[in-house]
């Protein structure tokens, strides 16, 4: 009797541990969606600002030892309350097209969203000043394409920023 028990209780053990597995592939594949989702919305947007009224933007752009460049992108200083912040950086080429060959610096899409509230920092909770996104490439002067979406407080609207930047190591 108790090897049954034993053997019902490592058997139920082994199909939770499948269904976890599956979960997690599962979600997975709905963060790597929307990461598509958000670099398509980037491509096809014509229409982008060059700053926003809710945030600041700036770029820092450094030359690293193998002769890259480094460009952090930094979104900070909220003027409203953004919570459940989602970021995509790309450097946009001349291939419309996305690329496959390594990913894109984001935010809150395969990580923990962060929350940007004026004078509210509580990095525990999840309340930031701000976040950088990273971006690398061997030419040093390129166009950055960012879309930044956020809720309100009682997350019934969803806000969109499309925005652009020139960077170039020579401003440095």
């Amino acid at each position: 009797m108790l090897k049954r028990i034993l053997a019902a209780l490592i058997l139920v053990c082994a199909l939770s541990g499948c269904g976890r597995k599956e979960n997690e592939r599962k979600l997975e594949e709905e963060m790597y969606q929307a990461y598509l989702t958000y670099y398509q919305a980037l491509l096809d947007t014509t229409e982008k600002a060059a700053r926003a009224q809710e945030f600041s933007t700036g770029i820092v752009v450094n030359q690293l030892e193998d002769g890259k460049y480094r460009y952090d992108l930094i979104i900070d200083e909220p003027k409203v309350a953004m919570y459940d912040v989602e970021a995509l950086a790309v450097i946009r080429t001349q291939e419309e097209t996305i690329s496959t060959e390594k990913m894109m610096p984001s935010v809150g899409i395969f990580d923990d969203f962060y929350n940007m509230v004026p004078n509210q920092v509580y990095k525990d909770m999840g309340y930031v000043a701000g976040v950088v996104l990273s971006l690398t490439s061997s030419e040093p002067q390129v166009r950055i394409d960012l879309i930044v979406c956020w809720q309100d407080k009682e997350r019934t609207t969803v806000y969109k920023r499309f925005l652009t930047f020139e960077a170039s190591a020579q401003q440095q």
